[in-house]
């Protein structure tokens, strides 16, 4: 038991003073998560909605719609992954290199309802302001930030529905600052080992009008043997507004008795989607009620940790 308890205290020393660190670190210029600072693409703006904080998913290839490695991050994806989750509650913080950080939550009320909330914060990569002489006069740094809150429902036997309902701010310049809100709407089911999911993501409510709006749908298989688990997902957006621009991802993840975790993914993105195409490594460790996650971008080199609790 002393030993345990000393692990544990190990555990959730590393896990603060890791992402503590990686904000420290200066993040790859054109990372595979890293937000778009320019007017969007294909029309869009707001490109940072799609990133998804969970280092659980992104090393899964970017599969949250249908992934049940870490729901503590719902409501930044489908709230109906809540669940399918084997714990009652999840909480989780986590950081990319340099520039963002997220704190999100998740838990069950009954066997019937899930509710869910998150909040994410990033900064841009600084310029150098001017006056009307083109002398320097400082440096601004553009923010990024989503909020939302999230509930789902199991209505009729295997089927559940879920919302989302998220605001996005976006700071490019001290007069150009853009905020809107968004809905990720769901349908879900759940059957021996399988997860189907299908909805649209970033929806607009109100605000900005050119929101990156998708059609996502995605599946999902989970499996135990005795001491081992595999868990594999599937997940693509598709891009109206942006000419029919694709994402799609791919991930799978292996368990030793629900306490080391090895996952790998990839992500296929087209010219016009908000992501740019990725593959993604990633570890995990649970001790009793802590969990520690990391997940390494081989394509760029992007390193995210992430500390959280479930029971």
């Amino acid at each position: 038991m002393r030993g345990m308890l000393e692990c544990f205290k190990n555990l959730s020393v590393v896990g603060i003073l890791l992402p503590a660190a990686l904000l420290l670190l200066p993040g790859p210029r054109a990372a595979a998560q890293d937000v778009i600072t320019d007017d969007g693409v294909g029309g869009m703006t707001m490109l940072f909605a799609h990133s998804t904080p969970d280092p659980a998913a992104l090393a899964m290839g970017s599969t949250a719609a249908v992934g049940v490695q870490n729901p503590a991050y719902a409501a930044f994806s489908n709230p109906v992954s809540v669940l399918w989750s084997e714990n009652r509650f999840q909480a989780g913080v986590g950081a990319f290199p340099g520039s963002r950080i997220s704190a999100a939550a998740s838990g069950r009320v009954g066997g019937r309802i899930a509710l869910a909330a998150g909040f994410c914060s990033q900064s841009g990569e600084s310029y150098i302001l001017y006056d009307g002489g083109g002398c320097p006069t400082g440096q601004y740094s553009p923010r990024y930030i989503t909020a939302g809150f999230g509930a789902a429902a199991r209505i009729a036997g295997p089927l559940s529905i879920g919302l989302n309902v998220k605001y996005l701010r976006q700071d490019l310049a001290e007069q150009a600052i853009d905020d809107a809100l968004a809905a990720d709407i769901f349908a879900a089911v759940e059957f021996a080992g399988f997860r189907i999911a299908a909805g649209m993501s970033t929806l607009r409510l109100s605000g900005a009008s050119s929101l990156p709006t998708s059609i996502t749908a995605g599946a999902g298989y989970r499996r135990n043997f005795g001491q081992h688990a595999v868990d594999a997902a599937l997940q693509m957006d598709w891009y109206p507004g942006a000419s029919g621009a694709l994402q799609a991802g791919a991930g799978a993840a292996y368990s030793f008795r629900d306490m080391l975790f090895l996952r790998a993914g990839y992500c296929h993105c087209s010219a016009q989607a908000p992501l740019t195409s990725f593959v993604s490594l990633g570890a995990g460790l649970k001790i009793r009620f802590a969990r520690l996650d990391f997940t390494w971008i081989p394509t760029d080199g992007t390193v995210c940790a992430g500390l959280g609790v479930a029971f």
